[in-house]
């Protein structure tokens, strides 16, 4: 059993993201071909006002609100391997195994920054977004919703973390669970490389205005006397909104870059990763873009797709 455990994730950390991350770009590739094909996929990756699957049969189908489940999921996936690498660090027999005390401090970091994120959205999809109640999305894109919320951490650590973690659960499995603090351990924070540091900072940049591009889109459905929410398109002003038409996935590629700079840049994982945001979103930012146009005659003829000043 422990054996299979170990060859799963091995597998796992060394196969899937990779063919994930290809696949899905590849995927979002095939969405820009006029072809019947593309008519089949864009209801399946479209979101929002984009794509909209309200054709569909509702077996198909789950509300916008469903935005939740991927936070609560990926709250509690990255707050259990936050613990099993803290596990690495203080538990003295589990350090038989896996990666050194500096780069498990170094993985504590990137991944409290990206529980950071996750707890945010999940605060937001609590108190401050307002999904429409006839906004549905398709049930794959929900599949692969959650299973991003899954890979996507695991695709910003270095190789051999994914065994670690596993080596770490068998350890408790045969009663290695004296807790010992290890000297070595304390302080490491401190003795991050530069790259860490800013790295945090490029992501928190990105995280604080994302947060505040989720608020001007959430005030624009304001409510009516009624307190009902009006659920009618608005044209979003301030912050990046002045400069491009999707500003929030902006701040998104900032925050994925701020991890690019935390590894070092050396996991493969982590550019395939920003690699398919990058791809994701420019394609939803470029139709989210052409909606607005159509359906806004003043819209601002300097504003851009996603990339201020150029797309």
């Amino acid at each position: 059993m422990d054996g299979l455990l170990y060859f799963q994730s091995s597998s796992m950390e060394t196969l899937f993201p990779k063919a994930l991350w290809i696949t899905l770009m590849f995927t979002m590739l095939l969405t820009l071909i006029p072809t019947p094909l593309q008519h089949f996929l864009l209801p399946i990756l479209g979101r929002g006002k984009i794509g909209s699957p309200s054709s569909l049969p509702p077996i198909l189908t789950v509300p916008h609100g469903f935005f939740l489940h991927f936070y609560i999921l990926g709250a509690v996936f990255n707050g259990a391997i936050l613990l099993l690498v803290l596990a690495h660090i203080y538990v003295e027999k589990v350090l038989l195994f896996g990666i050194s005390i500096e780069e498990a401090w170094r993985i504590v970091f990137i991944i409290s920054l990206f529980e950071l994120q996750v707890l945010r959205r999940l605060y937001e999809s609590l108190y401050l977004s307002k999904f429409s109640p006839d906004a549905q999305m398709h049930i794959l894109a929900y599949i692969l919703g959650l299973i991003y919320y899954v890979i996507a951490p695991l695709s910003l650590f270095p190789s051999g973390v994914g065994r670690t973690i596993t080596n770490t659960y068998i350890a408790y499995r045969h009663g290695y669970t004296n807790i010992k603090l290890n000297d070595q351990g304390q302080g490491s924070l401190l003795f991050l490389d530069w790259s860490c540091w800013i790295g945090a900072a490029i992501f928190m940049f990105g995280w604080i205005h994302q947060h505040r591009c989720h608020s001007i889109l959430a005030s624009l459905r304001a409510k009516d006397a009624a307190k009902n929410v009006s659920y009618e398109y608005k044209v979003p002003f301030g912050d990046w909104f002045e400069y491009v038409s999707s500003a929030h996935y902006l701040a998104e590629f900032v925050m994925y870059f701020g991890f690019i700079v935390l590894t070092g840049g050396r996991n493969l994982d982590t550019w395939l990763l920003f690699a398919f945001v990058v791809l994701n979103l420019s394609i939803a930012a470029g139709h989210t873009h052409k909606w607005y146009k159509r359906k806004f005659e003043n819209y601002p003829k300097s504003r851009k797709a996603i990339i201020p000043f150029i797309y």
